[in-house]
């Protein structure tokens, strides 16, 4: 622009350091008016909303301020909210937006409340515009509002009130057309607008609008001349006082800068224009390059088609540089350029993906390829190592086509069954030719179970071309069509001698263990037996000239010695047994002393019933293993039962016309019945089977079952299992009968006595015998003695303060503390008291001796107890 009417007065950094701190005092505001009051209009950019709180009760300086304004031609600041929800405040004088055209403020900005300025400054100034520029997403300032909607009416912007102001026009208008273009109406000047009655202000980018500091205006420093017949706008523009905005030429301007921007632009009639047409052209433009890209996109050269966009996008930029330039017409290329950009990137991505998908097919092909060839690869190495598997089990295969008899096989699958045929035709028949008259019935049933079934398990003894006996086993499966008929049979066959070789090993591996479980199970009620014994005896061995009083004595370790040889005798002549060394027996008499045995065994919460009548009829079989054979069932029964139950023992004589073996004869059978679980259907016919177990790792070898099944046979009997999930099992044992003499059972040990000591004693022991058998002994070193059944009871006398010097306590107890958590106890509590443990259970004994305490085994002498309470007391007074 060649010259510029309008000139700021700011109230800059160094006229805020010289004057004082904003805000001042509104008399220095008035120095200024009267110092500019040649000027043709003066715009205070400022709000004066309150009274000066920088003057006196009296207001002096809003009167001054007042007395100012009416000297001059002066236009006042109101600031409006868009959002706020307070009504406006009362209006004062403004000049009116007169309104012409349908719906003129339709698009408008409006407020909902606004702050204006004293009603004394308002009514001694010419006029009020609003300085609220509504914000751009950008916060760039590009267009500045002409008007304002406020209550009822329209109201001007400050820059706009100002020129009218500086024209001396009487009214402003805004007419809207009936494309909805708008026209505001500045006296008889005309501005277009936009449809938000917005004028987008022309920048200069040569300089900015003049301005003089405040402070030399105040001191005099500017001629008054200089604001003759100009547009004089005060403003702030000191940093921190949050007046600067950005404008599109990217610097820094104040507030009352762009107002005065906008009256330069108004008086000068210089605005960017953005034609009513321009959003349909932009649409049209982007419209028709999307077009033209999806119909281009692929058809052409990447290269032609990239440089026919990078073409489109320069000349819609010089296209709209030009016209701006040129015209002043405002023509935004960003939605045509966007449009294009936006459908290239699609049509991109959706090739990439196209190539994508194309790629992944074709490595999809390639590495199903690899993968079948590493398939088959892995089936050649299966195959192979099957093979040498196979061989080194020493198992052959075999599958035969039960609709036309061929069959496939291995070589070994010939060697272990004797056939020297390169081929022949497999039937039911044929195989069962080679199967010994002995084992062909049980054969012939498994092969037809196996029809129906499905899973053929067989175990049988086969004559070879030598006629030498081989025992095999054979499994497999047999497949069916849709209507059930078998039509392809498969499996494994293997030589099995090496196995029942192995089998008899564990049998016997097995006896053993059972013999341990069992004295386990006994040993502390047998030694509990032979301490009263020798309790007793050495009391009764003492000198004493009352020979009633030894008699009770001697009374009870007679009865004592007679249940402990009773006990040593049915536990020895188990233990002694010989595998496969039949005997005649009387299955009363094994049974009733198994039932004695196995209660002894099993735990407390498994109830023994018993129904064994005396006339049973004598049987043939070897002892030890029968023993075995009940206990193998008695202790599934109890693994079965962990949480307790009822295990009943009986027997009867049984004679049948026809037996399992298919001949006439009478027996006996005995039944070992539980109530546990059961067993799953699925599984009860392989329980018999050789390792065949539902235990878990490491508490079964599966071989119980098996051992009964191999017995009962053996000896000419047969063995049946019922079992239904949650009612139980029952296994019933079938035994012919047989005549022969049987053995006898070993003696109880003998027994021997003891010495003297001194000191206080609580005896903890839950077997009454031997707790009065301790407070006798004890009694005759110390006159005070207490017992009690339980540890946890002695534990509460110690913690009473029961006097005591010491503690005689047994490890075992049936419920609750036992022996050895009392001493760990008192060792912490009572570490003064010493305590002396005692356990018929070797190991027992040995764990609480491995954690310091002093144990005394069962059965103890007189003698011994007291050498271990002597030493017990010298080594805790030390």
């Amino acid at each position: 622009r060649p010259e510029y009417r309008t000139l700021v007065i700011e109230i800059d950094e160094d006229s805020i350091r010289r004057v004082g701190q904003w805000p001042w005092p509104r008399d220095q505001l008035s120095r200024l008016v009267e110092m500019a009051a040649a000027a043709r209009v003066i715009g205070i950019d400022l709000l004066l909303p309150e009274a000066d709180r920088l003057a006196g009760h009296d207001h002096e300086t809003d009167k001054t301020l007042a007395a100012a304004l009416r000297q001059a031609p002066v236009v006042l600041a109101a600031a409006a909210e868009p959002s706020g929800e307070a009504p406006p405040h009362p209006m004062p004088a403004a000049t009116p937006v007169f309104e012409a055209g349908k719906d003129p403020r339709l698009g408008l900005p409006h407020y909902r409340s606004v702050s204006w300025p004293q009603a004394a400054l308002a009514d001694a100034a010419r006029g009020t515009g609003l300085v609220t520029v509504p914000p751009e997403g950008d916060g760039v300032i590009r267009r500045m509002p002409t008007v304002g909607w406020v209550g009822s009416v329209l109201l001007p912007a400050f820059g706009v009130e100002v020129v009218r102001v500086a024209t001396h026009a009487d009214r402003i208008s805004l007419r809207t057309g009936p494309t909805g273009g708008r026209v505001l109406e500045i006296g008889n000047k005309s501005f277009p607008t936009d449809t938000a009655g917005d004028v987008w202000l022309r920048y200069a980018v040569d300089g900015t609008i003049p301005s003089v500091p405040a402070d030399r205006v105040l001191q005099g420093n500017i001629d008054r001349e200089v604001f003759r017949d100009r547009v004089v706008l005060i403003g702030t523009s000191a940093p921190g006082l949050g007046d600067a905005f950005e404008t599109p030429l990217r610097h820094l301007e104040s507030g009352v800068s762009i107002q005065a921007q906008l009256v330069e632009s108004l008086l000068a009639g210089d605005f960017l224009r953005c034609p009513n047409l321009a959003p349909a052209l932009e649409r049209l433009l982007a419209a028709v390059l999307a077009i033209g890209s999806l119909l281009l996109f692929g058809r052409i050269g990447d290269k032609a088609y990239a440089l026919l966009c990078g073409s489109a996008v320069i000349l819609l930029g010089a296209g709209s540089f030009g016209s701006f330039v040129a015209a002043g017409v405002f023509l935004d290329a960003t939605l045509p350029t966007t449009a294009l950009l936006g459908t290239n990137l699609v049509l991109l991505a959706e090739r990439t993906h196209r190539e994508v998908r194309t790629r992944r097919s074709k490595e999809t092909a390639l590495a199903n390829a690899l993968r079948e060839a590493e398939l088959r690869a892995e089936a050649e190495r299966a195959r192979e190592s099957l093979a040498i598997a196979l061989d080194a089990a020493r198992m052959g295969i075999w599958d035969a086509d039960l609709i036309d008899g061929t069959a496939r096989r291995s070589a070994r699958h010939d060697e272990i069954l004797g056939y020297t045929a390169p081929s022949f035709e497999w039937s039911r028949e044929t195989l069962l030719a080679r199967v010994v008259a002995e084992d062909r019935d049980a054969a012939a049933r498994s092969l037809d179970t196996a029809m129906e079934t499905g899973a053929l398990h067989l175990q049988c003894r086969i004559r070879g071309p030598d006629r030498a006996l081989r025992s095999i086993a054979v499994d497999g499966r047999v497949y069916h069509n849709e209507d059930g008929t078998p039509i392809r049979i498969a499996g494994v066959v293997a030589d099995v001698a090496d196995r029942r070789r192995i089998e008899e090993s564990l049998q016997q591996t097995q006896r053993l263990q059972a013999v341990g479980a069992i004295a386990g199970g006994v040993a502390h009620n047998f030694n509990n037996l032979l301490a009263i014994i020798l309790g007793n005896l050495d009391l009764a061995s003492r000198p004493r000239s009352e020979t009633e009083r030894v008699r009770p004595y001697l009374v009870a370790a007679t009865a004592a010695a007679e249940r402990g040889a009773k006990l040593t005798w049915q536990l020895l002549s188990f233990a002694r047994q010989q595998p496969l060394r039949p005997e005649r027996i009387s299955p009363s008499e094994h049974l009733r002393n198994f039932s004695m045995l196995v209660s002894q065994a099993l735990p407390a919460n498994i109830a023994v019933e018993t129904d064994i009548p005396q006339d049973l009829w004598a049987v043939e079989v070897d002892p030890g293993e029968l023993q075995l054979a009940l206990f193998n069932l008695a202790f599934n029964a109890r693994d079965a039962m962990p949480g307790g139950g009822s295990l009943r023992i009986s027997a009867t004589n049984r004679e049948v016309q026809e037996n399992r073996h298919g001949g006439i004869g009478r027996g006996v059978m005995i039944e070992i019945a539980d109530n546990g679980p059961g067993i799953p259907s699925d599984i009860l016919p392989r329980v018999f089977e050789p390792f065949m177990t539902t235990k878990e790792i490491g508490a079964g070898s599966g071989l119980g079952l098996s051992q009964v099944h191999g017995f009962v046979h053996q000896s000419g009997g047969a063995v049946e299992i019922d079992s239904e999930p949650g009612r139980g099992t029952i296994v019933r044992i079938d035994l012919p009968a047989a005549t022969r003499a049987r053995s006898t059972a070993p003696d109880a040990p003998s027994l021997k006595r003891s010495d003297r000591i001194t000191g206080a004693v609580l005896v903890v022991e839950d077997e009454p015998a031997l707790a009065n058998l301790a407070a006798e002994l004890l009694a005759q070193w110390h006159r005070e003695i207490k017992v009690v059944p339980q540890a946890s009871t002695a534990l509460t006398l110690l913690r009473e303060g029961e006097k005591v010097d010491l503690v005689f306590a047994d490890i075992i107890m049936p419920e609750g503390m036992d022996g050895l958590q009392l001493a760990e106890a008192m060792k912490l509590e009572f570490p003064d008291i010493p305590i002396l443990l005692t356990s018929g259970d070797s190991n027992i004994a040995a764990d609480a001796a491995a954690k310091g305490f002093h144990v005394i085994r069962k059965p103890y002498r007189m003698e011994e107890l007291g050498m271990s309470l002597q030493r017990l007391l010298v080594l805790h007074s030390a």
